[in-house]
C-alpha cells in the first residue's frame, strides 16, 4: 500500500458509557436507526436486510484498527461485526484488519461494525484507514514525527500514564546513514 493512500492516523479514546454505534468505514449507513434495537442491544444479521451504505470520498478500502490498551474481561469496548458474528475484545497490541469494499468497489456490508460501550476503565485505539487514492494533497501536513508525550493525551493523563499506555521511549527518528563503500 502506498504511504500516500493512508489517511492521517487517528487515536480514539472511550470512557465508561461511550460507544461508537453501528457504522461502516466506507460511508454513511442507511436503513438502521442508530444501530441498536429498543433495549440498546445490537442488531444481528436479521436486522441487516434493508441496510445500505452510501460511499463517501475518499473511499476507505480497508481499515486497520489497533488496540492500544487492554480492556478488562467483562468491561466492554469490544468491536462487533454483527453480519459475520465476530466480536473482538480490546487487547493491547491486537488489531482487526478488514476490507470496506468488495473487489468491484462496492461497499462490503459484512464489515458493518460497532464499538460496544466501555463499562469500566478506558479504551484507546488507533484507526489506520487505507484509501483508494493519494491523500497527499488533502492532508497538506508534514510527515509525522515521534514525540515523547502526545499532546492529545497529556491534558487528561500524567506523563507516566501516557508513556505506559503507548510504551513511549526516546527514539532517534534520524539514524546515521550507512557508510558508503569506496568506489
Amino acid at each position: 500500500v502506498p504511504e500516500a493512500n493512508v489517511e492521517a492516523l487517528q487515536i480514539v479514546r472511550y470512557e465508561p458509557g461511550q460507544r461508537f454505534e453501528l457504522h461502516h468505514d466506507a460511508g454513511t449507513l442507511h436503513g438502521v436507526d442508530g444501530g441498536v434495537g429498543a433495549e440498546g442491544v445490537s442488531l444481528g444479521v436479521e436486522g441487516m436486510e434493508s441496510v445500505s451504505v452510501e460511499v463517501i470520498e475518499p473511499v476507505r478500502v480497508a481499515t486497520f484498527f489497533v488496540y492500544l490498551n487492554t480492556v478488562g474481561e467483562g468491561c466492554g469496548g469490544e468491536t462487533v461485526f454483527p453480519v459475520c458474528g465476530v466480536k473482538a475484545r480490546p487487547v493491547r497490541g491486537d488489531a482487526v484488519l478488514f476490507p470496506n469494499v468488495t473487489v468491484d468497489g462496492s461497499p462490503d456490508t459484512r464489515t458493518i461494525h460497532e464499538a460496544l460501550p466501555v463499562t469500566s476503565g478506558e479504551k484507546f485505539g488507533l484507526n489506520i484507514w487505507v484509501t483508494a487514492r493519494d491523500m497527499t494533497a488533502q492532508m497538506q501536513i508534514e510527515k509525522p514525527r515521534l514525540r515523547k508525550r502526545p499532546r492529545d493525551l497529556q491534558h487528561n493523563m500524567g506523563e507516566h500514564e501516557v508513556e505506559e499506555l503507548l510504551d513511549c521511549r526516546d527514539v532517534d527518528t534520524n539514524p546515521p546513514a550507512a557508510p558508503s563503500s569506496p568506489g
